[in-house]
């Protein structure tokens, strides 16, 4: 395989690609990309023909009294600085996150549940916003559980569905390195991390960090499942993960975002790419495949809801297909695109839920899995 060298932004740390627009300074030649700058792709293009843009870095050693002469509120969003601290940000030293709800680049240390001072602020006015997103979570199943008229086989369920959803909890990657670290065995035989990587052009690498951080404390998992991959099949990747294999649902040719299903597995599962469980249709997607082991075989489904599919098509094509393949041990899992929270009797979510639990299906998550300014969701699920 030929190695392809790619620089890193030295702003956010990612690589930087053909279809990006950079720039470089001509004194300590680092790479930036100019989104990151908040300096236009014609103002790029411009600086560059010029030859003669310099970093921030370069400024200020040039220039002692740089810092006076600009708009220091505006410098933090323009330039590689934490908006929470105001110091610098440095790619090699420091753990950077972005801010859950602004998106702003911060330090790790500076932040509160993810977010930066200034959205914990604004979340802080509405007292109970900032603990929703911790612990917001859904079951309908209670009023199935008070409910003397039904099924035994459905008060069954409910009641093993119940207990899974109120014992869900919302973690941080370190804190399920160190539970898992701490534990002598693992009591999950299989384990899962789904993602909706959202390209894997702009963001592969940064989860590729991720499971760096994982394998560096022996606590990777058997299958990472992402969604809209965007991974075209005429066009050469070099995405791969040591000491994992991948199949693939390459993103529709015409479609620019939004498409492609990608699972990597560990080198020693016996996991072979099902046709049968492997499906596109303007509703929806699937990825799907057998694993083997222990004289057992179950099967594993990577799922993606196109955003636009009718509600009531979509249920009738989707349970359509998981009757047929139910018969079998199943782990689905994925981006439904339907909240969850919205569990209302006559809403979608509660109809997706009692779909799914007639087939036997249980919902293993019930936190938020999207948190944005004015709302928190649950449209992932396994």
């Amino acid at each position: 395989m030929n190695v392809i060298h790619r620089d890193r932004c030295s702003h956010c740390n990612k690589m930087i690609y053909l279809h990006n627009v950079m720039l470089v300074c001509n004194l300590d030649n680092r790479v930036f990309h100019s989104s990151c700058l908040n300096i236009s792709n014609s103002s790029a293009y411009e600086l560059m023909q010029h030859g003669a843009w310099k970093c921030l870095d370069c400024l200020r050693s040039l220039f002692p009294f740089y810092d006076y002469f600009i708009d220091n509120d505006n410098m933090y969003k323009t330039f590689n600085y934490c908006v929470t601290c105001k110091k610098l940000l440095s790619p090699t030293k420091d753990v950077m996150i972005h801010c859950s709800i602004c998106k702003n680049t911060i330090h790790k240390s500076c932040s509160l549940n993810f977010l930066c001072t200034k959205c914990c602020h604004t979340i802080d006015n509405d007292e109970d916003s900032l603990s929703s997103v911790l612990t917001d979570h859904f079951n309908p199943f209670s009023n199935l559980l008070d409910n003397d008229d039904e099924d035994t086989q459905d008060l069954y369920l409910g009641t093993i569905a119940k207990t899974i959803l109120d014992s869900c909890k919302l973690i941080t990657i370190e804190e399920y390195v160190s539970i898992v670290s701490s534990k002598s065995t693992i009591e999950t035989p299989i384990s899962f991390f789904t993602l909706n990587i959202n390209g894997c052009n702009s963001n592969f690498y940064e989860f590729v960090a991720t499971h760096n951080l994982l394998a560096a404390s022996k606590t990777m998992f058997d299958f990472y499942c992402l969604l809209e991959t965007n991974i075209k099949d005429d066009v050469p990747n070099d995405y791969v993960l040591p000491g994992y294999r991948n199949i693939n649902l390459f993103g529709i040719s015409n479609k620019k975002k939004g498409s492609g299903l990608t699972i990597f597995f560990r080198n020693n599962l016996n996991f072979t790419k099902s046709s049968i469980l492997t499906k596109r249709n303007k509703f929806f997607e699937t990825l799907g495949g057998i694993l083997s082991g222990n004289n057992r075989t179950y099967q594993i489904i990577l799922f993606y809801r196109f955003h636009s599919a009718d509600f009531s098509k979509f249920s009738e094509r989707f349970f359509s297909f998981i009757d047929s393949i139910a018969s079998q041990p199943t782990i689905i899992c994925g981006d439904f695109n339907i909240d969850m929270f919205q569990t209302d009797i006559a809403g979608p979510g509660f109809e997706f839920c009692n779909n799914f639990l007639s087939k036997s299906f249980t919902p293993l998550i019930s936190k938020a899995t999207r948190v944005a300014k004015n709302s928190n969701t649950c449209i992932d699920n396994m």
